[in-house]
């Protein structure tokens, strides 16, 4: 008999990679884990900035997303969730492609 392992799914947007990780509740064993860059980098108009597309942030993480089955992300219980070092990501919800 199989036993149901519940899982925590962490999350990590960096500045040019997104990564997820499922770790078993008992916070020890890493079940899988994937990345995938975000190819993001896009010109910034302010002297000495750095600006992303979050279109293609939010691309990387589907594709993350997509590597892992169905199943085990059904026995997800928690999400734990980090970001970028130093910045803030802004974005007008407008400007984001919905799924159909």
């Amino acid at each position: 008999q199989e036993i149901f392992m519940e899982y925590t799914l962490g999350l990590d947007f960096g500045t040019s990679t997104v990564k997820a990780a499922l770790v078993e509740r008992d916070g020890y064993n890493v079940n899988e884990e994937y990345s995938e860059p975000t190819q993001a980098d896009i010109p910034s108009y302010v002297k000495g900035g750095h600006e992303q597309n979050i279109n293609k942030i939010f691309l990387a993480l589907e594709k993350v997303m997509n590597k892992f089955t169905r199943e085990k992300l059904a026995r997800v219980s928690s999400i734990g969730v980090c970001g970028q070092m130093h910045g803030i990501v802004l974005w007008k919800s407008k400007l984001l492609k919905p799924k159909a």
